[in-house]
């Protein structure tokens, strides 16, 4: 589990969310605030998920609603 802390910090931040034999409906069921933020599934694969990653981190951050 996350703490307030961590999870502010992650608002706060361009973040990538790896999930890994969790769905993104459990982990935002459990941290709401963490909805807004592009998760991946480690099944796509290491190459998927690098060329994902790679596309994400090339475009200008976006604007999310407060």
């Amino acid at each position: 589990m996350l703490d307030n802390h961590e999870i502010e910090q992650l608002m706060s931040k361009r973040v990538v969310i790896v999930l890994h034999d969790v769905t993104k409906d459990r982990v935002v069921g459990t941290y709401p605030q963490l909805d807004e933020k592009l998760m991946l599934v480690s099944s796509l694969g290491t190459d998927n998920l690098a060329c994902l990653i790679t596309r994400e981190i090339r475009r200008p951050p976006r604007n999310l609603p407060d």
